[in-house]
């Protein structure tokens, strides 16, 4: 690691920690009584060859420190000059984009920072805070009394325990102590003032790139219910991790599993490898405008995807567009994750059961709007710059209100006919496709990528996270991250016919499933491999060993096989 002072733009003189030379910028904002070295952790296990990283102590904070008067310092510390100064900083790293890594009070400033230059911004990792304090006014004035009546040595004292989880190493809390205890207070209070008047609750629902939100289950002072799942409410794409145990510094206290959700999250957010140059082009003004002239004209638009989820940020720029102008999306066919299935404007993956009237078909690199429209280019950028056309053209509120609820109730038909269809095969003496579909999707969370060769019906298993569902074999399963579980569903035709043997030699968190419709006893290859073979035969069994099998794959990070008997002759 290097550390140096660093003269910025704002006229901020700060002190910045960097680790690595990697083309990608991520950058950690610390909390209110925190200063840079909580994030030491973070930086030392992430890989400097892939990032560059780097902490800063915000204006005021840690080895940041200046001497001001009280009043001066209402002007010089507040969240829009964190946010300020964090840009600054990017620049003088020489990056034009960087991922931000904030907690408690890091995280506003990264809200901030969104809000401000939301171009600079590739994800966002939101640790333990909220995008608005309902209390914040008493919340200030019980500070301002806690500060005049006791030293900061003796507030810190007093508070910092309670930032941290019950299991949490002594030496941990006094350290966060000692560093509390050595603020100033003008700074101290300031700071929190200006934390505990944001609110960003409009903007969250704007915000088109990956998100991150990481809770604690004992953290006080921001719960992640209802602190983080409001915005995830706001967020279809996000993902939010609620860590067992972990207190309001989660990364400190549970610093594993909080690395571990971020490494996963960065990895699903990275920028694209090799860029081919259509990545670099978008269509012309003109373009843009005809085609939102098209959309506004009609009275019910579709738009159609099937690989937009392999363009970094294509699944987050699609929300935005249908859902700030009521445009509902199938997919078909579903070759990545373009859009979360449980979003009101998915309605499924038949286009020819969807009626519209003008069809936005981003099936491949072009968009064809209608029959005679193309738009030619990154379709991540036509799909913004398409959004923010029909945001400038003045639609239709009212219409578009309209559309939203006509298509959330088709969307909950479509969800509901499908559910009841796989329950109703639960009652069948054989399992069926859509019965293990659906218990597959019951089973998985977010930190599952489902790998579908044939096996599965996508209406049945809900996913909201770019890259977590591909069409693939056991073999593309390998390239999933480390700290995330793949999940193989192949029919056992397609299962046999991809040679899996090399693959089950490797020692991985991985679940493969066989929809077996033959009499070979498939779980023996993966136990012949080190790993464990599952037989199901009847329906009651198969949610307990989806559970089982994702158990074993995760605790003890080893292949598990299930043997899905489709029909009574396997038994």
């Amino acid at each position: 690691m290097e550390s140096r002072q660093i003269e910025l733009s704002t006229g901020a003189r700060v002190f910045v920690v960097t680790k690595g030379r990697g083309p990608e910028l991520v950058v950690f904002l610390h909390a209110v009584g925190a200063d840079h070295t909580m994030w030491l952790g973070q930086i030392e296990a992430l890989d400097g060859d892939r990032y560059t990283l780097a902490t800063y102590d915000l204006r005021g904070h840690g080895r940041s420190a200046f001497d001001v008067e009280n009043t001066m310092v209402r002007e010089a510390v507040s969240i829009s000059g964190f946010a300020k100064d964090t840009l600054s900083l990017i620049e003088k790293l020489g990056f034009q984009h960087a991922h931000l890594v904030g907690i408690s009070m890091g995280g506003a400033v990264a809200l901030e920072f969104f809000k401000r230059r939301s171009d600079v911004v590739q994800s966002l990792t939101l640790a333990n805070t909220a995008a608005f304090y309902p209390n914040g006014e008493a919340d200030a004035a019980w500070l301002q009394q806690q500060i005049e009546s006791k030293s900061m040595a003796e507030s810190a004292r007093e508070l910092v325990p309670k930032m941290f989880g019950p299991d949490t190493p002594r030496d941990v809390i006094e350290r966060a102590i000692q560093i509390e205890s050595a603020k100033s207070h003008h700074i101290y209070i300031a700071s929190y003032n200006s934390l505990l008047q944001i609110d960003y609750r409009r903007m969250i629902e704007m915000i088109d790139v990956p998100v991150l939100l990481i809770g604690g289950t004992a953290d006080i002072f921001t719960p992640a219910d209802p602190s983080l799942t409001t915005m995830q409410a706001s967020l279809p794409t996000a993902e939010l991790v609620d860590i067992n145990g972990a207190g309001h510094y989660s990364n400190l206290d549970h610093p594993a599993e909080f690395t571990r959700a971020l490494r996963a999250h960065l990895q699903r957010a990275r920028r694209e490898d090799a860029d081919p140059p259509i990545l670099a082009t978008q269509p012309s003004d003109e373009s843009i405008a005809n085609a939102a002239r098209l959309i506004n004209n009609a009275q019910r638009p579709l738009i159609v995807a099937s690989t937009l989820g392999r363009y970094r940020r294509g699944p987050e720029a699609l929300v935005q567009l249908a859902q700030r102008h009521a445009i509902p999306v199938v997919e078909q066919p579903r070759r990545f994750f373009n859009f979360p299935t449980r979003h009101s404007m998915h309605l499924g993956f038949d286009k020819a059961a969807t009626p519209s009237d003008l069809v936005i078909d981003v099936a491949t690199d072009i968009i064809h709007v209608g029959d005679k429209l193309t738009l030619a280019g990154n379709p991540v950028l036509s799909i913004r710059a398409l959004t923010s056309a029909l945001d400038k053209s003045r639609p239709d509120v009212a219409r578009i209100a309209g559309r939203l609820n006509a298509f959330a109730s088709e969307h909950r038909r479509v969800v509901q006919t499908a559910q009841t269809r796989a329950i109703t095969d639960a009652a069948k003496p054989d399992i069926t496709k859509t019965f293990l579909s659906y218990c597959v999707g019951e089973a998985i969370d977010d930190r599952v990528v489902v790998y579908n060769d044939g096996a599965l019906d996508p209406q049945l298993v809900p996913r909201r996270l770019a890259d977590s569902w591909f069409e693939g074999s056991v073999h593309d399963a390998l390239s999933t991250p480390p700290e995330l579980t793949a999940l193989v569903a192949a029919s056992d035709r397609a299962y046999v016919a991809s040679s899996p043997l090399a693959a089950h030699e490797k020692k991985l968190p991985m679940v493969t499933i066989v929809a077996n419709e033959s009499t070979t006893l498939v779980e023996k290859i993966v136990d012949a491999c080190g790993g464990v073979g599952i037989r199901v035969q009847v329906p009651r069994d198969l949610p307990q060993m989806l559970k089982r099998a994702l158990t074993i794959a995760r605790e003890q990070r080893m292949q598990v096989l299930l043997n899905v008997c489709l029909l009574s002759s396997n038994r």
